[in-house]
C-alpha cells in the first residue's frame, strides 16, 4: 500500500471518534504528527485527562481512544 498514505509501522487509534493510522508512540509525538501544540490543547487518553507534563510519557497502543480539544482564549 505504499504511496497511499499507509505505513507498515502505523497503528490504528481512535482520535476524536474517528479511526486514524498514526506513527506516533506517545501522545506528545501524536500532537507533533498532527501539528498541534501541547499548550493549545486538552487531551483525554482512554478516559483519563492528561496534564501537559504527562504527554511525553503517555504511550500509545493500537486501539487507544483519544479526544483532543483545542483550547481557545478570548472573551
Amino acid at each position: 500500500m505504499e504511496g497511499l498514505g499507509f505505513s507498515p509501522d502505523a497503528m490504528k487509534i481512535q482520535l476524536n471518534g474517528q479511526s486514524r493510522d498514526v506513527l506516533a508512540t506517545t501522545v506528545a509525538a501524536l500532537l507533533k504528527e498532527i501539528h498541534l501544540l501541547p499548550s493549545q490543547v486538552a487531551v483525554e487518553h482512554n478516559g483519563t485527562v492528561l496534564f501537559r507534563h504527562e504527554l511525553d510519557h503517555a504511550k500509545l497502543q493500537a486501539d487507544d481512544k483519544l479526544e483532543i480539544i483545542r483550547v481557545v482564549a478570548g472573551g
